[in-house]
């Protein structure tokens, strides 16, 4: 289940909501979101779906919107975020890909942040990916359950454009 991506550039070390400078974001992305959601630290994420389709992801994919009375949703709310609407859709495929592609045009350094919410499995190595940067698998086996069902698990990934290349 893929929930949100975020890129910042020229990002600072210490990266977490109340260090990114909102100028720097390059993309925020809502995944599986209908329309646009701005978050409690105020970073506006673009929704994926329906218009923005072509623009932002590749393969056969499916949504799935989990209105406030749904069942799998906590009254008492998202673990780690107070951002439980950033989490009310998801983008998932049931084949063997799902790819984002998000063109950057300036050298630099970046930080690509994925915030995972698993809100229908239950038990860990019940819902497990690879997470590639271009060509290369940078998370292996990523298991969300391991960060608690229904719980928001950040993935930090740094990263340096410089004539094309993409290193990490």
């Amino acid at each position: 289940v893929l929930g949100v991506i975020s890129l910042f550039g020229n990002v600072c070390a210490s990266v977490g909501p109340r260090n990114i400078d909102k100028s720097k974001v390059v993309y925020a992305l809502s995944c599986g979101a209908r329309q646009p959601f701005t978050s409690e630290h105020g970073f506006t994420y673009d929704a994926d779906h329906p218009l923005n389709q072509d623009k932002y992801f590749k393969g056969d994919t499916q949504v799935a919107d989990y209105p406030d009375s749904h069942p799998n949703l906590p009254p008492e709310g998202i673990k780690y975020t107070r951002d439980r609407k950033l989490h009310q859709h998801e983008r998932y495929t049931t084949k063997d890909w799902l790819e984002y592609d998000l063109p950057i045009q300036e050298d630099g350094d970046y930080v690509l942040i994925l915030q995972f919410c698993e809100l229908n499995f239950f038990y860990t190595n019940q819902r497990v990916c690879h997470i590639y940067l271009g060509d290369s698998v940078v998370r292996p086996n990523h298991d969300t359950l391991k960060g608690g069902r229904q719980s928001q698990v950040n993935i930090y990934i740094p990263f340096t454009v410089k004539n094309g290349h993409v290193t990490y």
